[in-house]
């Protein structure tokens, strides 16, 4: 009876200790910005995590965090085109434009490309006020629209 007694004390107390983990654990996915940095201190090495927590800074106007992770994640592997596109979208916002190309065309050119580094493309080539390279990315991105179209835009 006594041993029984401090079986049920002693899987009582790790039910507890285990449901405490877990609501500290749940915390994490409260926010996406909390899972995505989370995720990147866990597992330094993904690709994916280091992207993420890297987009995570993007949005906070952290820019120089951003590129650290989104670094960090192309030294690891240089073909996530997503990855790529949102160092293209750092690289612009600091105001490093051809650096901001080459990820953009980096991410196009990977066996998966990110299609959004073409509208990217355009929006970095209007801001600079080049019309032509901006009709002929928006031609590839929009292919069912005419050049007149594309050009009233301007």
């Amino acid at each position: 009876l006594r041993r029984r007694r401090a079986l049920l004390v002693l899987v009582a107390v790790l039910l507890i200790f285990y449901a405490v983990l877990a609501g500290l654990r749940q915390s994490t996915w409260l926010s996406e910005e909390k899972l995505f940095l989370n995720a990147a201190q866990c597992a330094p090495n993904s690709v994916l995590s280091l992207s993420n927590a890297g987009t995570v800074f993007y949005f906070k106007g952290d820019y120089a965090e951003a590129a650290r992770y989104l670094e960090a994640s192309k030294a690891i592997k240089p073909v996530y085109s997503k990855g790529l596109n949102n160092l293209g979208l750092v690289y612009w916002k600091e105001g490093r434009f051809e650096e901001a190309k080459d990820m953009y065309f980096a991410s196009l050119k990977q066996t998966y490309p990110y299609s959004g580094a073409v509208d990217n493309l355009a929006l970095l080539y209007a801001t600079q006020g080049n019309t032509d390279k901006v009709i002929r990315w928006l031609r590839i991105a929009y292919p069912n629209v005419g050049d007149s179209a594309l050009r009233s835009l301007f």
